[in-house]
């Protein structure tokens, strides 16, 4: 079995706690090397991926890291870069794509070779009203 790289093992937990802030702490035990600031970076450098700081946003503190969503990358690339919004989804699609997989696998709906486990149900707008109006009762 082949062993993972500290850039790869950051990289998969990053991924695994896309939204969420990250402590550096936490990264340096995932890291398992005192050049983990080094492989995050190169993450963010040479990769392209999206990983903020308390340089980037004001509510993340310093040793703070957080890697967005795609959306917001496609949100960006559309305000900022003023990039077609066709264009700035086909480039995130495959990233969006992984991610609805692991909330698919997440929540049970497939296991871990991604085989659907129990149906996915998409509602539509009328169910979803309804659901909020029994709630509000």
């Amino acid at each position: 079995m082949q062993k993972l790289g500290s850039r790869a093992k950051l990289r998969m937990y990053f991924l695994e706690h896309i939204g969420e802030v990250l402590e550096s702490e936490t990264l340096r035990n995932v890291a398992g090397t005192s050049e983990w600031a080094r492989r995050v970076r190169e993450l963010r450098n040479e990769e392209g991926y999206q990983i903020l700081t308390h340089n980037d946003r004001s509510e993340l503190k310093p040793g703070q890291y957080l890697l967005e969503r795609s959306l917001s990358d496609i949100w960006n690339a559309m305000v900022t870069e003023d990039k077609p919004a066709r264009a700035a989804i086909d480039e995130s699609l495959i990233e969006i794509q992984r991610e609805f997989r692991r909330k698919m696998r997440e929540f049970g709906f497939l296991d871990e070779s991604d085989t659907p486990v129990r149906p996915y149900v998409v509602r539509e707008m009328d169910w979803v009203t309804e659901r909020i109006e029994e709630a509000g009762q």
